[in-house]
């Protein structure tokens, strides 16, 4: 079974002061569903659909990822969340 996840903006944006903590719970099944394997089949659905002058790019990240080397979903994700200063993760 795959998990396709998606992040959109626009749909109850955090209002400027706000705070909000997000706890990860099963971090770790995460991790390991959101790990190379899903990472691999993301990276080929997107070189599917990327402009001619990415494609190599994506073909050397699905490279390192098929050695393990790399940022995941998972990471992706992570770092989605991160990058909000508003928002803390906790990851159980």
């Amino acid at each position: 079974m795959r998990l396709m996840i998606f992040f959109y903006g626009g749909f109850g944006n955090i209002e400027s002061g706000e705070e909000y903590t997000i706890i990860w719970r099963n971090s770790v099944k995460s991790k390991r569903d959101l790990g190379y394997e899903e990472t691999i089949i993301k990276l080929n659905e997107i070189l599917k659909n990327c402009h001619p002058t990415n494609k190599e790019s994506v073909i050397q990240e699905i490279r390192g990822e098929k050695m393990n080397k790399g940022p995941t979903v998972f990471d992706w994700i992570e770092e989605i969340i991160l990058d909000n200063e508003n928002v803390t993760l906790i990851i159980e």
